[in-house]
């Protein structure tokens, strides 16, 4: 487990003895829990080829859950000038469209701030085998979503 620790280690400088062993105990334990969840993958597969997440992975999955668990996301824009970095890049081509990428499961599925938000550019539907072309998007996944009366993607796309 010391070896494993050591690969990714969380190095925070502090003059504080107290942070180092703070920190080396949630490396320990994001280790076991990684471990833990190889052995149920493990035992899950049982002949299937489930793929199981590297160590790497699996911390900045956890980074990811606990930044955004429970979050309700709201529009806080900056006053002033607009930066640059926000302008979006638009192609001359569909083609070329950058998409958003797709949330990982813990915080889709975390039932908080969710929230369908009417957009003015149409884009296909990212829940998995629709093919529809929607104008609604999540505004904490920010992923395009049928939302209408005859099919509600949206809803099927945060309890799976």
């Amino acid at each position: 487990m010391d070896s494993l620790v050591g690969l990714y280690r969380t190095r925070i400088r502090s003059k504080k003895w107290y942070h180092r062993i703070f920190f080396h105990l949630i490396d320990v334990t994001i280790v076991n829990s990684w471990l833990l969840y190889k052995r149920v993958m493990k035992a899950r597969a049982n002949g299937s080829s489930s793929k199981t997440l590297r160590l790497l992975e699996f911390k900045g999955q956890v980074a990811e859950a606990l930044c955004q668990q429970g979050k309700d996301v709201k529009e806080n824009r900056k006053r002033g000038r607009p930066s640059t970095a926000d302008v979006s890049v638009v192609h001359a081509s569909k083609k070329y469209r950058l998409t958003a990428a797709q949330p990982i499961s813990d915080v889709r599925q975390d039932n908080v701030g969710h929230w369908p938000k009417w957009c003015s550019v149409r884009e296909r539907c990212k829940r998995v085998g629709c093919k529809g072309i929607s104008r609604v998007i999540c505004t904490k996944c920010k992923v395009s979503l049928c939302f209408n009366k005859n099919q509600d993607c949206f809803a099927s796309y945060h309890c799976e």
